[in-house]
């Protein structure tokens, strides 16, 4: 990741990173794949993002069918 070995915490900090305008807003994953070596780049310019659910009204709670155990 923008030429460091992988680690959780240097993912977040190459995210943030993007998001603030360096790297072009991009990511650069490096992948190996036995003896060849790639680039990819990852479009992040808009930095962590955590996603959510949010309930809308008067639809039903598809959820908690797919979530329900198959047998009680």
């Amino acid at each position: 990741m923008n030429g460091r070995s992988f680690s959780p915490d240097g993912l977040r900090q190459a995210v943030r990173d993007a998001g603030d305008g360096r790297n072009d807003g991009r990511v650069a994953l490096a992948t190996r794949r036995g003896s060849y070596v790639d680039n990819a780049y990852v479009e992040a310019s808009r930095g962590l993002r955590y996603p959510h659910l949010e309930r809308i009204e008067d639809v039903p709670r598809r959820i908690d069918a797919i979530l329900a155990p198959l047998r009680p």
